[in-house]
């Protein structure tokens, strides 16, 4: 008999009795799991080895990959809110009873709404390209405000190119090091 099991993202696994959270499934293969203790230690699995690991045998719970409801970030709660606006014309204020006309769905097309939608947050610290706007709808739509939350705050350390890394020798940079 063939068993199913579906992981959403914060579902925590024990692998070699530590714990870690899965974040996102990529091209439904891979498994991105953060170490549940640290922000900046991740690993990726084939799904194929995660269904080997998620046994009975281990622990599995479900608990939200990151604050649950209002305790998240008053700005991702606010892009989430100008999201809805955006792709489903839903209004970002409780109390009205329609869409407002530059993002009414019915009227609009979806780029006249991020045209728009830019152009409002234009010199807001929301401000984003149309294109970002777009990548945070398709985390948002696959991984919720976890997911938003995630890619508006990134953890972990940066990595610098080489080139900034390397100072040239001589002249101005002389005697520095």
């Amino acid at each position: 008999m063939h068993n199913e099991t579906s992981f959403d993202a914060g579902s925590l696994f024990e692998i070699d009795d530590e714990p870690w959270e899965l974040v996102s499934v990529r091209n439904g293969r891979d498994a991105k799991l953060r170490r549940a203790a640290a922000d900046d230690d991740w690993i990726v699995m084939s799904i194929a080895e995660l269904h080997r690991l998620a046994t009975p045998r281990v622990s599995l719970s479900r608990s939200a990959a990151r604050p649950v409801q209002d305790d998240w970030p008053t700005d991702v709660l606010d892009m989430e809110l100008h999201l809805l606006e955006i792709f489903r014309g839903q209004p970002m204020s409780s109390t009205a009873t329609a869409p407002r006309p530059a993002f009414d769905i019915t009227r609009t097309t979806q780029e006249q709404r991020l045209a728009a939608k830019t152009a409002e947050l234009e010199g807001t610290s929301l401000a984003r390209t149309r294109r970002t706007l777009f990548n945070y709808w398709t985390v948002y739509q696959s991984e919720g405000v976890a997911g938003l939350n995630a890619r508006m705050h990134r953890k972990g350390q940066r990595k610098v190119s080489r080139r900034v890394r390397q100072i040239p020798s001589g002249g101005l940079y002389e005697g520095l090091l």
